[in-house]
This record gives structure tokens, C-alpha cells and sequence, in this order.
């Protein structure tokens, strides 16, 4: 793979666990462009999105997500492994954008 390139895994699970995530139901890998990722990347530089927190804190005016997506984001580069988990009722725009953008970079729908 040439320098600057990517490869995205997107797995899809059945939900069908209950209050668990269920078992996995599809997994496909994209391979990605470096120039496909600029505009992908630029949204994940201003969220700041490798900074955040595995999982949100909570406080007092936190939301309680008790069903909806849960999205995940895995980064893996020369600097290590970071993932970053936030349900539905925990996304805020600009990480609504980064998946808006991530769909669009993978072609996918949903």
C-alpha cells in the first residue's frame, strides 16, 4: 500500500444481544486513497477527535444511551492504537461530520 493510504474495516453487528452489541453480522475493508482521506482527516484534526477520551465522562448533565448506534473509532499508526466509543445521544456535530465524511470516503450508505 502506497504511503499516505488506508485501509477502512467497517463491521456491522446484529444488535441482537440484548444490552450487549450482539455477534457480527458483516465486515468489509475499503481500501482508501490518500487523497480520499484529506477531507476525512481535516474533520478528525478539528474535532480533535485521537485527544478525546475513550469513552465520554460522565457528569451530571450527562445522557444516559440506553439504545441507538454505537459508533467506534480505531485508529492504528506508527504512534500506536487509540479508540474512541461514543453512543448516539453522545455524538456531537463534529463527530456526526466524521462519519458523514467517513460513508462518503468508503461509499457506503449507512
Amino acid at each position: 500500500m502506497p504511503h499516505g493510504d488506508a485501509t477502512v474495516v467497517v463491521s456491522q453487528l446484529d444488535g441482537a444481544g440484548g444490552y450487549a452489541p450482539g455477534k457480527l453480522r458483516d465486515q468489509a475493508e475499503h481500501a482508501v486513497a490518500a487523497g480520499d482521506l484529506r477531507p476525512l482527516g481535516k474533520l478528525i484534526r478539528e474535532a480533535s477527535l485521537w485527544q478525546l477520551p475513550t469513552d465520554k465522562p460522565a457528569g451530571p448533565d450527562s445522557d444516559i444511551c440506553t439504545d441507538g448506534i454505537e459508533y467506534v473509532f480505531e485508529h492504528r499508526g506508527p504512534d500506536g492504537y487509540r479508540l474512541i466509543q461514543r453512543g448516539t445521544c453522545e455524538m456531537d456535530e463534529s463527530l456526526y461530520a466524521i462519519v458523514h465524511a467517513w460513508r462518503g470516503v468508503t461509499n457506503l450508505a449507512s
